[in-house]
């Protein structure tokens, strides 16, 4: 069973004022979400299952931080003296396996600075297997910029963490921590050069997250579950059909961001999306259904809620941190079309475990 706990100061809303991101504010739940044991191993299992059928696919080697973007289902949506009780946890799709060392330890860190332990947790994985000290190498985003010392503050807690200069004179004997993506487009967070280098280090063995070459199999590349049938997508080849679906589908980057080069069907005009889909390189990006997060009554009005697991992975080895959870008003959910921190969602931080 998964609950939503909400304060008693709920009445006026479900949501408070958390802390700036930019230009916006991003909001805390009033209250936690905490789910049942059973239900927490059984997503794990899906996620374990998910993962093995990608890196059988791949053939690569990983080591690195990972989370599974999913939409859930559930089989309740009951409202009562302060709870609401949402029954069962099911996964409907799954968006992505971010194997780009995702900013969710970090976002709870700066958030909820009372619940330090996804940080903690990631950390202690980290120490087990690399040692204390470690050296951090950080990519351009606003959720690093900002929130970055807050994540700092709790890994310190049990790691000897270093943030060195983005240049090829960092390189030092310990294990160097690459936080940020490394994506070989328009929508990497380091510089071209500094990709290189990273690429060439990684032959010395020392840095996770593992660093992909632009033509190695990265186990993040959205294909591989369209591929494998575990998200659904259109063939490009299908055009007509697109062309005549277009309000159930989306066009997204293979190896994307942030929500960024996201194209809705029912947010463009029949012509525009016509023009977009023609012009689309195959090798970049896909057309997938929609999955619409699941819609949840609240007191304050409908949300929608996503579930998001966390691991810390070596090679096919899942070690579980902790699961994430986004709960934003459902208008606003539905215009922008996605549920992302760095655009101004809600956030609920970290899930309890009853």
């Amino acid at each position: 069973m998964m609950r939503i706990i909400l304060s008693k100061n709920s009445n006026s809303g479900i949501f408070e004022k958390g802390v700036p991101l930019g230009d916006t504010m991003i909001s805390r739940l009033k209250g936690e979400v905490v789910i049942s044991g059973e239900e927490k191993e059984r997503v794990i299992a899906f996620c374990d299952e998910v993962w093995q059928k990608v890196m059988e696919r791949t053939g690569v080697s990983f080591i690195g931080h990972v989370r599974f973007d999913l939409v859930p289902s559930f089989t309740k949506n009951e409202i009562s003296k302060g709870e609401i009780n949402l029954g069962e946890v099911g996964v409907r799709s799954i968006y992505e396996v971010n194997t780009e060392d995702p900013e969710c330890a970090a976002a709870c860190s700066a958030v909820y600075p009372e619940n330090p332990l996804p940080a903690i947790k990631l950390a202690r994985v980290i120490k087990e297997n690399f040692g204390e000290k470690v050296d951090m190498m950080i990519g351009d985003g606003i959720v690093k910029k900002e929130w970055g010392q807050a994540f700092f503050r709790d890994l310190r807690e049990e790691l000897d963490l270093k943030v060195v200069e983005n240049n090829k004179d960092s390189s030092s004997s310990v294990p160097l921590w690459r936080w940020g993506g490394v994506r070989w487009n328009e929508y990497s967070e380091f510089p071209l050069a500094i990709q290189e280098y990273l690429l060439d280090e990684q032959k010395n063995g020392k840095i996770f997250n593992t660093v992909y070459s632009a033509e190695e199999k990265n186990p993040g590349d959205k294909r591989h579950l369209m591929e494998m049938g575990i998200s659904q997508g259109v063939p490009l080849t299908e055009k007509e059909f697109i062309f005549a679906n277009k309000n159930s589908l989306v066009i997204k980057p293979y190896k994307g961001t942030s929500g960024k080069g996201i194209v809705f069907g029912e947010k463009v005009s029949s012509l525009d999306w016509k023009k977009t889909v023609e012009e689309l390189d195959e090798k970049s990006y896909g057309v997938f259904w929609v999955s619409w997060l699941p819609q949840i009554n609240t007191p304050a009005g409908s949300v929608g809620i996503d579930f998001n697991p966390s691991f810390f992975a070596i090679q096919k080895k899942l070690f579980y941190l902790y699961t994430i959870v986004r709960i934003d008003r459902w208008k606003i959910y539905r215009e922008r079309g996605m549920q992302n921190l760095s655009r101004g969602a809600a956030f609920c931080g970290a899930i309890m475990e009853e």
